[in-house]
């Protein structure tokens, strides 16, 4: 899997949000993920937002999950996708916890 960006885990009026950066060759753009308030479990749980210069711009979602397997390391992780007229090709992603707030944005081709 190959690093492709970070996340930032924080509360904002009482919800969990996270905020970043995603970094390819093509793509290099600061993004926040803002809650849904969907309960549903297959909807997604967060908006994938990206911070432009005037505006922001929604360019994904992404769903909070656990792991399927007991004797994972970690109790959850995200699952994004992202696409984007300026975006060469939809990215599927998943960031992983790495230390405290922080978490890694990995990418593996299929």
């Amino acid at each position: 899997m190959t690093i492709i960006g970070q996340l930032t885990d924080y509360s904002y009026n009482g919800e969990r949000c996270f905020s970043g950066h995603i970094s390819t060759l093509d793509i290099n753009v600061q993004i926040r993920l803002v809650p849904t308030g969907n309960k549903n479990p297959d909807a997604p749980t967060y908006e994938v937002v990206a911070l432009g210069k005037q505006q922001e711009s929604k360019i994904g979602a992404a769903w909070l999950k656990r792991p399927n397997k007991p004797d994972s390391k970690i109790s959850e992780f995200l699952s994004l996708t992202l696409d984007d007229p300026s975006f060469p090709h939809p990215l599927n992603v998943a960031a992983f916890p790495k230390a405290g707030d922080e978490w890694e944005i990995s990418w593996r081709r299929r």
